[in-house]
């Protein structure tokens, strides 16, 4: 469970990262270069976006209602899910 809840810390560092900046911290400012996103990846990264942030203040919510423990998995396996479609959105770019 420890190596769980680091690469969970992990996970959410680099979420926030991307939510702010719109790109992970270490990739290289080069590989954003040359490709122009459309308008239909910017939304769709806007989107999910959005879906990354309703499952977190689900969770949360959930969590202070004593009830995180029931929801925290499947929550975290979907923010998992819509981290990879961010990445793959962003590799597009």
């Amino acid at each position: 469970t420890d190596c769980l809840q680091r690469d969970l810390e992990k996970e959410k560092r680099r979420l926030q990262n991307i939510m702010s900046t719109g790109r992970e911290e270490d990739a290289p400012a080069a590989s954003h270069r040359g490709h122009d996103p459309g308008p239909e990846e910017r939304d769709r990264f806007q989107e999910v976006l959005g879906e990354i942030e309703e499952r977190r203040e689900f969770l949360a919510d959930m969590a202070s209602l004593g009830q995180g423990h029931k929801y925290s998995t499947i929550i975290n396996t979907e923010i998992s899910q819509k981290v990879h479609e961010l990445e793959m959105l962003d590799k597009r770019r």
